[in-house]
């Protein structure tokens, strides 16, 4: 029992072990795994551009990913050899074959090129994102791994080449160096074939840089013609010529040139090299860092769409002096090096701001100065136009106070306190009552003719009155007191509004009659009838055409009675100004009623000949035709297009008390075929028709309570709107047509619907009485 208990126990404490471990485990494996990247360079990782990439890569798995683990390896392609490079990978491709990897990112063709010799050590579901220089190792990859993507590069020689020819285009001998390996055959080849094509005028010579020696080439360099060009595409080392670098063999290449050098690397574009197209690292980075994000998440490369690469142009502003290049052939979106730029391109935006500020300045002084000469030159026109009348005119206030004035041709000043009494009552009389008033100052043997008109607001912009004196400073006599009422008695009594405005004072009124001011009032007036607003902008049209303009308008007065006015404005100019505007309006009332009269008669006249046409159309057709049905429905088709209906019908009476309806024309329209109407539906339409009244249905959606159950029936066929005439003989209905209209409802004219009567009762009732006897037949 000891034992039993002892060996209970023992398993217990291993169960609860057990169990505590494998939570311990269950922990530690639910933490999500971090990924895992493979970056495989060709050069070493002081290369700027591989770096830069690198760069952009781990930035995004860093933001965007919960973490990678990342192993690096950099082959330096272009000091190791074959067997090296197959050593230092040997540990990376067995890691490769165990799955360690969730994703592989290569950069340049030397790495893509390893990668393809181990290409049956990836598993398939491994994506490899990579960078290719020219395209054909990516595509060579492709075949061998299918779970691929990434960024192919374009070839820096043509876009050198370009370059070098906007910089310089009167080239005519081009050089051309290539590197023996990576894309340089496969640039070489392309060259050959296209650059004489391209640039016929080019005498073109192409060397593999692998084959000539590095004093070789310097003598090539140095012996080009003045007019040449040379793109050097070289970036492996040439330590076996005892130079270090390519860095240092490229300065030494360029110093010696007789012509101006490109290049396509980034780390030769500062050695004496007029210029460079070299990749965009920082572009190219952001693309692979967006697929290898991408890759990770779903493990299918494949799907990823390539990216083409993005290059741009370097101009180095030294060097392109040394063989007199103008700098102003340089593109705009190529970066310039050791260029000092001018004071305005440094200060390009403060120059902006000051070209603006005294643009500003000279506008707002400009607006000034304009102001101030045309209000001077406005007052010098004015007090000419005012000085022009033959009599001394004052505009004064409500309250007299004088706002302007002028004096007659004779000189005298108006002398307001010889009549200060009669005046003051007279100008509080006319701002109270609105209408004009006069009086006679008469002092020893000298007399003087006051009169004061009221003025529309909008003449001078407040309530105003304009004073006339005339018969200044004479002997008061029957002649000169005849003169002095000659403004009011000619000008004011016309029957004719006449109003002569100054375009050059903001058409302000210089003169206008009595009947002008009723007309257009003073905005307040209850007896004006024509709009200030609308007479202003024939006003502007008549200024803008230079020639007179005239425009019929219609009002109603305060009794609702139409009224007709024909405006006319022509701009005039006398011998002092210009550019007057002159209106005149007169009631035109009795003229565009007897043109209304008119228009009737004729409208009448065209209704009776056309109606008159049909009717001779249908009586011709009853006559010649030996089909009676084919007769009726091509008279009711011409009578159903006339009146533009959508339905015509023809209903015979019977002698039972029936109708008979089968004679029926329809348009193209949503018109029901739905056959027969019901005789207590036509009961209130031929009880109608039997005293002679056409039954006119407008809408069938509004009918009287006498056709409501025959315009329910129409309605049911699709008809809006309907009209029927009847034809009798000795009192007694024969028969009857109708018109049916589909849409909106019609409205009848008193014109159509006796036309219609016309047509229906042509031949005396003919076209029923065949309908009646060719159902009579039909029915035998």
């Amino acid at each position: 029992m000891r034992f039993n208990f002892l060996s209970i126990t023992l398993l217990l404490c291993g169960w609860v072990a057990g169990v505590a471990v494998h939570g311990e485990d269950l922990r530690v494996t639910d933490k999500p795994r971090p990924s895992s990247m493979l970056v495989v360079s060709s050069y070493h990782f002081s290369h700027d551009a591989s770096m830069e990439m690198i760069r952009r890569v781990r930035y995004r798995l860093v933001m965007k990913t919960s973490g990678c683990v990342i192993d690096y390896i950099e082959l330096n392609a272009v000091r190791n050899s074959l067997e090296a490079l197959e050593s230092k990978f040997r540990p990376f491709g067995m890691a490769l074959s165990s799955g360690k990897y969730d994703v592989v990112l290569v950069l340049h063709d030397d790495a893509i090129n390893m990668l393809i010799r181990h290409a049956d050590k990836l598993p398939e579901n491994l994506p490899v994102v990579a960078y290719s220089d020219g395209g054909s190792a990516f595509a060579r990859l492709h075949d061998k791994h299918r779970n691929s993507t990434g960024v192919i590069g374009k070839s820096g020689t043509f876009g050198a080449l370009e370059l070098g020819l906007k910089l310089m285009p009167s080239t005519r001998n081009l050089l051309v160096v290539t590197d023996p390996a990576g894309t340089g055959p496969e640039d070489l080849a392309a060259l050959k074939e296209n650059v004489g094509k391209r640039w016929p005028r080019l005498t073109a010579r192409f060397i593999d840089g692998g084959t000539l020696s590095a004093g070789r080439l310097f003598d090539l360099a140095a012996t080009m013609p003045p007019d040449s060009l040379i793109v050097f595409a070289m970036y492996r080392d040439y330590m076996r010529d005892g130079y270090p670098s390519i860095v240092t063999m490229a300065r030494e290449f360029c110093s010696r040139a007789s012509a101006p050098t490109l290049v396509t690397s980034g780390a030769l574009a500062s050695v004496g090299a007029v210029g460079a197209v070299i990749p965009q690292a920082s572009a190219t980075g952001e693309f692979l860092a967006d697929q290898v994000s991408t890759a990770l998440k779903h493990g299918d490369a494949s799907a990823i769409p390539l990216r083409a690469e993005i290059k741009h142009e370097v101009v180095n502003v030294t060097a392109a002096n040394r063989f007199g290049i103008d700098i102003n052939r340089i593109p705009k979106t190529a970066d310039r090096l050791n260029y000092s730029p001018s004071w305005l391109e440094k200060n390009k935006r403060a120059f902006v701001i000051w070209c603006a500020m005294v643009f500003f300045t000279l506008l707002i002084a400009g607006v000034a100065v304009w102001r101030v000469c045309r209000c001077r030159r406005l007052i010098k026109r004015e007090r000419e136009l005012w000085s022009t009348l033959p009599v001394d005119v004052l505009v004064l206030d409500g309250e007299g106070r004088i706002l302007r004035g002028c004096r007659g041709e004779k000189g005298n000043a108006v002398d307001l306190y010889m009549a200060a009494d009669k005046l003051g009552a007279v100008i509080s009389e006319t701002a109270l009552t609105g209408q004009p008033h006069e009086f006679e100052h008469v002092d020893g043997t000298l007399s003087r003719h006051f009169y004061v008109t009221p003025l529309p607001v909008r003449l001078f912009g407040e309530r105003s009155m304009m004073l006339t004196v005339s018969s200044r400073g004479v002997t008061a006599t029957g002649d000169e007191k005849e003169k002095a009422g000659l403004l009011s008695a000619v000008f004011d009594s016309l029957a004719v509004g006449i109003c002569v405005k100054d375009s050059g004072n903001d058409l302000h009124c210089v003169l206008a009659n009595q009947t002008y001011s009723g007309l257009v009032g003073d905005g307040r007036a209850a007896d004006a009838m024509l709009d200030p607003e609308a007479i202003r902008t024939m006003d502007l049209q008549a200024l803008a055409a230079k020639r007179a303009v005239k425009s019929i308008t219609e009002v109603s007065d305060v009794d609702d009675r139409r009224h007709f006015f024909e405006i006319v404005k022509k701009p005039i100019s006398s011998d002092d100004t210009d550019n007057l505007v002159l209106t005149v309006i007169r009631d035109v009332t009795d003229d565009q009623s007897l043109e209304a009269r008119q228009r009737k008669l004729i409208e009448d006249l065209n209704s009776r000949l056309e109606s008159r046409r049909i009717i001779n159309y249908c009586l011709r057709r009853l006559v010649d035709s030996d089909d009676a049905s084919r007769a009726i429905i091509d008279i009711l088709g011409v009578v159903g297009m006339n009146f533009e209906a959508d339905a015509c019908q023809v209903f015979v009476c019977c002698g039972d008390g029936s109708v008979d309806d089968r004679f029926v024309w329809r348009r193209d329209k949503p018109v029901s075929d739905e056959a027969g109407f019901a005789a207590e539906d036509l009961a209130g339409c031929i009880a109608a028709l039997h005293v002679g009244t056409n039954v006119c249905i407008c809408d069938t959606e509004a009918s009287s309570p006498e056709t409501s159950k025959l315009a329910t029936a129409l309605k049911k066929r699709g008809i809006r709107s309907a009209l029927f005439a009847g034809v009798s003989n000795n009192g007694e209905l024969t028969g009857f047509v109708g018109l049916g209209f589909c849409g909106l409802h019609h409205v009848f004219s008193d014109s159509e619907m006796r036309l219609f009567s016309e047509i229906v009762e042509l031949g005396h009732g003919k076209l029923i009485a065949l309908a009646a006897t060719d159902c009579l037949n039909k029915k035998n």
